[in-house]
């Protein structure tokens, strides 16, 4: 599971990843999503 969300503090970060995901991305960032996309499709691949 991946988070996008505006709340981007080292707190609300490590608070989403103790919840599970995968990873936990800052709203609008379009590269930054794009490239956790193809992570994630390539990490499944294996």
């Amino acid at each position: 599971m991946v988070a996008i969300t505006t709340k981007f503090r080292d707190r609300d970060i490590n608070e989403g990843m103790a919840a599970g995901f995968t990873a936990y991305l800052e709203k609008l960032n379009e590269e930054q999503l794009l490239n956790q996309i193809d992570k994630l499709i390539n990490k499944g691949k294996q």
